[in-house]
């Protein structure tokens, strides 16, 4: 790997891990900033910078590292079916509804 991949893959690591780390403290995850990550690792993979199975094994391992949990345990061993590259699986937890009336 050349310097100037290694550097792009730092870059996607830091913009992952600050998306995912919004997710993991229920934060809203802006989709701006989810596209823009999508769509950068598309144009690096495009650009023969980087390959899909790279970038996949890069979230799946950040995915890993801040939520305690693999991707596979989370969403299944297909989840790579369920989301074709470069859609990144990135979810904040579900508030909790609490009912405003009483049920009659």
């Amino acid at each position: 790997m050349t310097e100037p991949e290694h550097e792009l893959l730092w870059v996607f690591g830091q913009l992952m891990d600050k998306l995912l780390a919004r997710a993991q403290e229920g934060h809203d995850i802006p989709p701006a900033l989810k596209y823009r990550l999508e769509g950068m690792m598309d144009a690096a993979r495009i650009c023969g910078l980087a390959s899909e199975g790279e970038l996949r094994a890069l979230y799946a391992q950040r995915y890993e590292t801040r939520m305690s949990l693999s991707l596979a345990s989370a969403l299944g061993g297909d989840w790579e079916k369920e989301y074709p590259f470069p859609t990144l699986p990135l979810y904040t937890k579900r508030a909790p509804v609490v009912p405003t009336t009483a049920d009659k």
